[in-house]
């Protein structure tokens, strides 16, 4: 919905990601998504927050999404 409105994107859209397929989430990074999006306290149990730094790559991780992760790593 947001890459066909052009509706600004959230913050922490890249949270969502883990659903969505690695097309999507690329075009969501082209278009300045932040890949480092604010610690969410619900993915604490994700392992994904390490008590000081929110990880993204860690929480596509705990989903089983090696190829989000890759993606990621293009883009560092």
């Amino acid at each position: 919905m947001v890459l066909n409105t052009g509706t600004e994107m959230e913050d922490n859209i890249m949270l969502k990601c883990n659903l969505a397929s690695k097309a999507t989430t690329k075009l969501l990074i082209e278009r300045g998504a932040n890949l480092n999006p604010t610690f969410v306290k619900d993915e604490e149990q994700y392992g994904s927050y390490d008590g000081e730094n929110f990880n993204l790559k860690r929480f596509y991780e705990k989903y089983c999404r090696d190829d989000l992760v890759e993606l990621l790593e293009e883009y560092e």
